[in-house]
Parts: C-alpha cells; structure tokens; sequence
C-alpha cells in the first residue's frame, strides 16, 4: 500500500491546494517536506516546506530563491503556520527570516513552544503564546517587543523559558503573518531559520554542522573589507558594531553593493531597543539585500567549518584589555560588555593558535585587522552567537533600503543647503549619518579615513538643512555623499547634483504690487524672509517696505504692500529688492492728489447776469500745477439750459430771466470733484 501511495503521488505532476480567501498555491504533490530540525536548528527555505504548513491568503512562487511565499492576488494580508517541528530540548530560541518588503508591506515571526515545566506536583507539558520578533520592514519604525505569558518570554531577539528548575521547550510552531496596505503589492518571505542552546547542565544540544570538511588544523583567512565603527558618524560611532560587522560581511560576499555602515545601521535599528544590536533584525538586514542569512547559536568547530567553506562570520562577545579579567583579550583596542566582530580566519605562530578577526572597535580601518589568541578570544565568546551571510538567493533582495538621487540646494544663508528629493517632501525626520566622502570609491577599500566627512543636521527653520563650513569640497570630481535618514532612505548627492540657489532677474513694481522673476528655482523655493524690500521717494531716504502677503512659484516671487499715499505733487518711487547679495530696483510713480478743498472757482457762489452777456468760468488749484501733473477732465452742466447755458469751457450765457445752477465736475485720477455757482438772470 506504502508503494502504490508512492508510485501516485509520483505520477501526478502537480495539484491545487485550497488557501483560504484569496487563492490557491501550486506546488507538485511530492514536493510537500515536513520540517526536520538537524542539531539544535531548523529551517524553512524551499517551496515544499512551506507548502508542509497552513497557508491563509498566501501562495507560493518558485521563482524566488528556492521557493517563497507572497500574498494571493486581491489579498493584504495572510498567514502562514507551519507544522510542529520535533525540537532536542532547549532553553533559548532565536528566530531569523529573510524578505523582501516594499514600502507599505512588512513581516512579522512569531513561535510558540511545548514547554516541560512543574506545576504544584509534578512534570507537565503546556504551549505557550505566540511570542513575536516585532514588525519587520526598512521602510517603517521596525520595534523587537518584550512580550511573555507563565512560561516563556521575548527579550529582544532570544524566545526564552521562564523557570529555574530546568524548565525547557522541546517542540516549536511557527506563525509569519505577511501584510500590504495595497492589495498590488506584496512582500515575500524566502527563509525561516531557528536556532536553539541549552545551557542546563548535561543537556547542551549537539551541534550538526552539515559539513564534512576536517578542520582540526584549519588555516585561512578569508579577503573581507575592513570598517572602524569609531571614525563613523560620531553620533553613533560608539553602537554601530553590529551593523558594522555585517556591511563587513555582505561587502565581502558581493563586492559591488559598496554599502555603508551607516545605511545598513537605520536598516536595522530597533526602535524599542533603540539600539543596533538586535540579532534578528541583523540578519534581516543583511536577508533584505538578498543574501540567506541567519544567526546560530554555534561552537568553534562550527565556526572553522563555516571559515573552511568560505563563509565569515560575526561573532557576539564581551572582553576586556585589563590584564586580570576573565574575559582579557590581549590586543583589543578597549574594553566592551557587547560587541560583534568579524571572525575571517586562523592561523598558528610558533605552536600558538590565533583567530584572525575584523574588529570593528578599532582606532582606524587599517587596525581594524586583529589576531588574537584563541584561547582568549574563546572566554569572549561565550554566548556562541555568530551571524551568517550566505550567497544572494534568485530574484531576492528588490526592496532593501532605497538609495535616491537628491539635490543639495544652496539657501539663501550662506552655508546652509537643504536636501530635496522629487516626491520625498519629508526627508528627514531623524538625521542622524549625514556624510560627505571626497574620494568616494576609496571608503569601500578600508580608506583613511580623512577622505571623508561627517555633515551635522542644521537647525534651520525646520527643513532638511546641512551646515558646510567649507563648500569647496563641492568642487571636487569625486565627491558623494549619503544622506542617511531613519527608514528605508539614503538620498545619494554628488557634484552634479549640488545646486546654487535661484537668483533675481527682474522687478516689476507698481504701487501696491511687487513681482520678482526668479532664475535657477526648480528646486528651490525661496521664502519671504530671503528678500530684503526698500524704497525711496524723489531720490530720499531708503526705508524698509511693509509687505501684506507673500507668493512664490518656481519662476516668479510677488509681494503685496499698502500702496502709498497720495500726496499734492507728483512722486517717483523707487523699489529695491535685495536677494542673496544682489539688489534690483523699479520705479513708478503717484499722482498728486487733488482735494476738492483745493480746487477754487474764479466767481462767487452768488453771481448776477444779465439777459444776452456771458461769464467765462474757471477753476484752479493749490498747488498750481496740480492739473497738469494729474490731467482732470473738466464737465460743466447747466440745471436749467432755458435761463442759462454753459459749453464745455465753462462759457455762461444767459438767455432769459430765472436762476440757474451751474455745476463743475473735475475728475482726477483718485476721485471725482464738485463745485457749484448760482447765477441769477435778470431782464
């Protein structure tokens, strides 16, 4: 019966399996693997093991690394639980997962174990919780959590059973939930990885290295670049070990990625540690990028088997340089309760044997180079933690942070450049890494480090600002720089993307309004108080110019202000508009203001007229020449035509006896002005 089953399931090529909402997977029917832990680890890395768990809103992709899975089509979010997985018994779990999240997707692991405790009589077994390593994704606040029930807890990145009376789990299930904002896009988990220690007394785990390469005298030392954390960003140069050991790592595995410190380092920030040096967000990390990667928990046979294979690794100590302590490593550069080091080789001098390691906590990159006696190194390292950066997998590493293209824009303070990025208005919301490297292709060789920079945050009305003393370092064919931002982003600016401010070309003043064409502005915006406004009268004093609003597009700036008073003469005004250093002026003019108080006619108000005479009418003003410097237009109307009339020059004539009103209309260029004569006929 166990043969026909086989000879079956053989011969079918392939079946749909129901998901749940959102769709099917394909997958060939032999393909289905349960997981088998080996040693104290287990992993899930191929179609067929994942399709050995229950699968909600998930399909698997066999084009992906040797098989992964990815949301179902319409779906934003699914679950993946696997199968339990028959574990030896053990204290401490670690968890390690490579995907690839695109922005708005993240991943979340959580496990639950069978955990052997006592209760108030005797052995029993219970599950736990699920306990999660936090939210995963460059591009959000990924956070570890510190969650825990009776029997086990979450410290950071270890799943740890609670007790103290040899309490163990020895069975372990899986749960990853994948998640999108847009059904359109999907993330993809590639690689589970778990490993174990137990550290109770004649119950450590025996290690299945899966290699049978005898290294019993190994020598090597593997090529991998050297990176000093302490000529890093001086911010954090102090706690960046961790991702400084994996740029080491992934550098070395692919030589053209060329990542920084500082880039890996907000890749892998934990904000509910605030810190660096969560272990599973490492590998994550270095997993977003492409690589399969994991932490395990180890011995220095298993660390000679991965040097023997061509795989460094990093590895979790604590030391000392004081000669009477436990922990004294001979040769370290200073003394650390939690660092990682790059471990790249061993060699024997004179019957003594040496790990070759890249230290990171070193005074420069050349001294990051160490050989340090094995058998101190080993008191160092006892917690057996290494990390692990194997080969880049197929169609992996999509969504690792991204690196954009920016513009460093000259502002109109001298010094001070802000950092713009088309479609990216909110670059920086925690600056920390700003650095400037002159000769950029060095860095990635272990440089001196006088070839680069570190550029602070300014605090410049609240923009994305730098401070440069010195800006000739823009002159230079070879300068790059990386502006490091918390989440997802390095906005990359080299010498042909540094920008001079706009300039001024033109004003166009009138009373009221000012317009400013601007010249170079299509990345930058200047502000209201970038300009400084003038103006003078008939060649007077400058004095500063009240605006009431402000406008600005990429071409043009316009000012309003109170227009100025009108006065009894004519007047030229001049506008200055003083920008970066350069002032342009306008002009224009105000035409006197005419009050009907000044205007005076050349009769009385009363006036007698006899039938058949004329009376020529007139007007002046104060000042004399107030007409002529603002043209008026002069109406003169008759109330009654029949006793008098009056033509267009103000000439009366009487024709019959009666009283008449004859009126005088000046209009000026601001109003209009009445004066009145009454002019009595008689016979």
């Amino acid at each position: 019966m166990k043969k026909m089953f086989a000879f079956m399931t053989a011969a079918i090529l392939a079946f749909s399996v129901n998901i749940g909402i959102g769709g099917t997977i394909n997958v060939k029917a032999e393909a289905s693997q349960p997981i088998v832990a080996f040693g104290n680890e287990f992993e899930v890395g191929t179609g067929a093991e994942f399709a050995s768990g229950t699968l909600t809103n998930l399909e698997i992709d066999n084009t992906i690394g040797d098989g992964a899975l990815r949301l179902a089509d319409g779906a934003t979010e699914g679950t993946y639980t696997s199968g339990i997985i028959d574990t030896a018994r053990f204290e401490y779990l670690v968890m390690s997962w490579n995907s690839d999240t695109p922005e708005g997707t993240w991943v979340e692991v959580k496990a639950r174990a069978l955990v052997n405790h006592m209760n108030s009589t005797q052995w029993v077994q219970d599950w736990s919780s699920y306990l999660s390593w936090g939210k995963w994704s460059p591009f959000i606040q990924r956070a570890s959590t510190t969650n825990s029930d009776a029997l086990v807890k979450m410290a950071t990145d270890e799943f740890t059973v609670k007790g103290s009376r040899g309490e163990t789990g020895e069975k372990v299930q899986l749960q990853v939930t994948l998640h999108s904002d847009d059904p359109a896009v999907t993330p993809v988990l590639r690689y589970l990885h778990g490993t174990m220690k137990n550290t109770l007394p004649n119950q450590a785990i025996p290690k299945d290295y899966r290699c049978d390469i005898d290294v019993t005298n190994l020598e090597a030392n593997l090529e991998i670049p050297r990176y000093s954390q302490v000529v890093r960003d001086p911010r954090n140069a102090g706690s960046i070990c961790s991702p400084t050991t994996v740029t080491m790592l992934m550098n070395a595995r692919d030589p053209e990625l060329k990542r920084l410190p500082e880039e890996v380092a907000q890749n892998l920030f934990d904000f509910v540690y605030n810190g660096f040096g969560n272990w599973a967000f490492a590998m994550a990390s270095a997993g977003s990028y492409g690589f399969k990667s994991y932490v395990d928990y180890t011995d220095i046979t298993g660390v000679k088997k991965y040097i023997a294979q061509g795989y460094a690794v990093g590895a979790s100590v604590k030391y000392s340089t004081n000669p009477g302590a436990s922990n004294y490593l001979e040769g370290a550069y200073g003394t650390t309760n939690g660092h990682l080091v790059v471990i790249r080789g061993f060699v024997n001098k004179n019957g003594v044997d040496y790990i070759i390691c890249n230290d990171a906590w070193a005074a420069d990159n050349p001294t990051v180079y160490r050989e340090y006696k094995l058998s101190q190194f080993l008191t160092a390292w006892t917690n057996g933690v290494v990390y692990v950066v194997k080969e880049k997998e197929e169609n992996a590493g999509l969504h690792a942070t991204r690196r954009i293209e920016a513009k460093l824009i000259e502002t109109a303070d001298s010094g001070y450049y802000e950092v713009i990025a088309p479609g990216h208005s909110d670059i920086i919301s925690k600056l920390d890494g700003n650095i400037a490297y002159i000769t950029e292709p060095e860095v990635f060789e272990g440089a001196n480090t006088s070839v680069y920079k570190y550029i602070p945050r300014a605090n410049y009305t609240g923009r994305n600002t730098l401070y440069f003393e010195d800006t000739s370092i823009f002159e230079d064919e070879d300068f790059k720089m990386y502006v490091i931002t918390d989440t997802g982003y390095v906005y990359i600016i080299t010498k042909d993307t540094v920008v001079n401010a706009p300039s001024i070309s033109a004003v166009d003043a009138e009373n009221g309004t000012i317009d400013i064409t601007l010249e170079k502005a299509d990345y930058y915006l200047p502000e209201e108080r970038n300009f400084t406004l003038e103006y003078s009268i008939d060649g007077g004093e400058k004095l500063a110019l009240p605006t009431t609003d402000f406008s600005c597009d990429y071409e043009s700036a316009h000012f309003d202000f109170n227009a100025l008073t009108k006065t009894t003469a004519l007047q030229t005004v001049e506008v200055f508009v003083t920008y970066r250093g350069v002032t342009l002026s306008d002009t224009f003019e105000i035409e006197p203001w005419v009050r009907a108080e000044d205007v005076t006619l050349n009769a009385s108000a009363f006036t007698n007229l006899k039938k058949g005479n004329t009376l020529q009418l007139g007007a002046s003003s104060t000042p004399e020449n107030a007409f002529t410097d603002a043209p008026a237009e002069f109406v003169w109307i008759s109330s009654n035509s029949r006793i008098a009339e009056v033509d267009e020059n103000g000439l009366v004539k009487a024709i019959s006896a009666g009283t008449v009103v004859i009126t005088l209309k000046v209009t000026t260029p601001y109003e209009t002005l009445t004066r009145f004569i009454t002019v009595k006929v008689t016979n």
